[in-house]
């Protein structure tokens, strides 16, 4: 799902600032820029874009918790595991689960987060 942010926007007549408006631009909410480039299987990314996710089935779903709890996971919420969203991110985006389980921390907690915010977040 995209949002829209105003972004302020100096106007300017005759070289000189007559007032403020501002400009709509749509950011994904699913596309997590890096600060660094990521290298996995050779190949440098710059960006994870997760707007798949908005694709899945409850079939998706269930493939990826039925994964999840056969490495081991266990919880009563699954959706706010790390691992979990983790294995939800490897099936929207056709990546190899070592692609998230190898992100920094940072990056890592982004797509958790993003995919958390998106499971509780009621858009029907």
């Amino acid at each position: 799902m995209n949002a829209h942010v105003q972004e302020p926007v100096a106007v300017y007549e005759n070289g000189e600032r007559v007032e403020n408006t501002a400009v709509s631009t749509e950011v994904n909410k699913f596309i997590i820029q890096l600060k660094k480039p990521y290298k996995f299987d050779g190949k440098e990314y710059t960006s994870i874009d997760l707007s798949a996710v908005e694709n899945l089935t409850a079939r998706d779903l269930t493939a990826a918790e039925k994964s999840w709890q056969a490495h081991g996971g266990s919880s009563f919420v699954p959706e706010v595991n790390l691992a979990y969203c983790f294995e939800v991110a490897a099936i929207a985006t056709k990546m190899p689960l070592e692609f998230f389980l190898g992100l920094p921390s940072k990056t890592a907690l982004a797509v958790k987060n993003t995919l958390v915010a998106d499971f509780f977040t009621d858009t029907e």
